[in-house]
């Protein structure tokens, strides 16, 4: 069931998955789990998934998406994907469905932020955020709380996708097994701007993370340890990730300046992206 995260922002919102798709049977494949979609409707959503079946939570992502894009009211759009969950998941009888969970961000045109849905067939959709779907879900709940904003603080595209890309690494190191490869991301914006996040960004900020742990790591022996004469490289090592941390550059999220719903009245899929339009 692999990993998949989503969370919002100041005006906006991120999900992201990785590649790796985990069967019930044990065998493993990459693929490609999440994508964009803009509709007719003016709206905006990204949709990521957890599953032991790719073919299947592709085909179910589709038939969201239109619904989505269909629904006539806000109020509705619940319903709608509930409703097609159910449909889905009765279409199989007595034979059992494949286990598949979604995560879906949602931005209307006039909307101020962003919702999140957690989503799983036949009936189960929740509005909330952060969200942490599949098998490495387990690895990232007690860090879960990062993807949290504190009081007085107003986390933008930048700070959320770099708290992903850690838990990210979370879940590929301690539920290796079912979580790898290649991580996705998707960030859309209350203004319309959207962005798929190049590869290599979020292959580096997985290792900034990686590095974050030793120094993490060094920190618990240097308040645990009792020799005074004992060298760690906390807290040089953690200056130095913070000083790493800063300078990390996301090129891709420089999209978002470019506003869909200022610069088209009507919504079309721009080229090479894989949006989905109604």
């Amino acid at each position: 069931m692999t990993i998949a995260l989503g969370t919002t922002f100041d005006g906006g919102a991120i999900v992201c998955a990785d590649s790796t798709v985990c069967a019930s049977d044990g065998a493993t494949s990459y693929a490609s789990k999440s994508f964009l979609g803009i509709s007719a409707t003016r709206r905006m959503y990204a949709i990521a998934n957890a599953c032991e079946d790719a073919y299947a939570a592709r085909m179910l992502g589709e038939e969201i998406s239109d619904a989505i894009s269909k629904a006539k009211e806000f109020v509705g759009i619940k319903k709608a994907i509930a409703a097609v969950m159910g449909s889905w998941y009765n279409g199989y009888k007595h034979i059992q469905p494949p286990q598949i969970q979604f995560i879906i961000s949602l931005i209307q045109e006039g909307w101020s932020s962003a919702h999140l849905y957690y989503c799983e067939p036949p009936s189960t959709v929740a509005i909330g955020s952060p969200v942490a779907i599949g098998k490495g879900a387990r690895a990232v709940e007690p860090v879960l709380d990062i993807l949290r904003s504190v009081p007085h603080e107003k986390v933008d595209p930048r700070t959320a996708l770099l708290r992903i890309s850690y838990l990210m690494q979370v879940a590929k190191r301690d539920e290796a097994a079912a979580c790898g490869g290649d991580s996705f991301a998707i960030v859309i914006s209350t203004g319309g701007g959207f962005t798929m996040v190049d590869l290599e960004e979020l292959k580096r900020a997985e290792e900034l993370a990686r590095q974050l742990d030793q120094s993490f790591e060094s920190a618990i022996r240097v308040i645990t340890g009792g020799s005074a004469q004992a060298k760690y490289p906390y807290p040089e090592s953690l200056e130095a990730t913070k000083e790493s941390f800063k300078n990390h550059d996301s090129p891709s999220l420089k999209f978002m300046e470019k506003k869909f719903w200022k610069k088209n009245k009507k919504p079309r899929p721009a080229s090479g992206l894989g949006e989905k339009a109604e």
